[in-house]
């Protein structure tokens, strides 16, 4: 299971990146671009979407703090890609970014029932890892790969 967003925020370097607020180009702000997952320890999903980044914010930061409830939350942009943070460590070989959800996730085949892909239909069963969260398929991400320096690199092969 991948790490949850209170274990992601106990490190600086991703609480910085996380806490910070989001924009997406007017182009792309049209109807709900943010969604907010949340899954309760019976392994129970709900999401809802909202329309600003603000609202999705609140929200994930009420739900996280519920601790009692929710064992993990997740803020996902339904229009743009995130790159992970530069100096951000986590298990590369367990867990890959998801540029969606701007955390590191699992991503392996899922089937039809998976809470993020439910309400609608499975287009396509090629290269089908799917992210734990959002739900999108792995070959639609970017693979990033840990430079000297510290940040990250797009890999030139997966």
């Amino acid at each position: 299971m991948p790490p949850t967003l209170r274990e992601l925020l106990a490190d600086p370097v991703y609480k910085m990146y996380f806490t910070r607020r989001l924009t997406v180009p007017d182009s792309l702000a049209h109807g709900q671009p943010w969604q907010v997952w949340a899954v309760t320890y019976e392994g129970r999903w709900g999401s809802r979407l909202f329309e600003e980044y603000t609202d999705a914010w609140a929200k994930a930061v009420t739900l996280n703090k519920d601790s009692e409830r929710f064992r993990d939350v997740a803020i996902v942009s339904r229009r743009v890609m995130f790159a992970p943070p530069p100096r951000l460590a986590w298990s590369g070989s367990k867990f890959a970014w998801c540029s969606r959800c701007r955390r590191p996730s699992e991503f392996r085949v899922r089937t039809p029932d998976h809470h993020a892909l439910r309400s609608q239909p499975v287009l396509t069963d090629d290269a089908p890892r799917r992210c734990y969260y959002c739900g999108i398929r792995k070959a639609a991400m970017l693979a990033y790969t840990p430079t000297r320096e510290g940040s990250w690199a797009i890999a030139t092969h997966r």
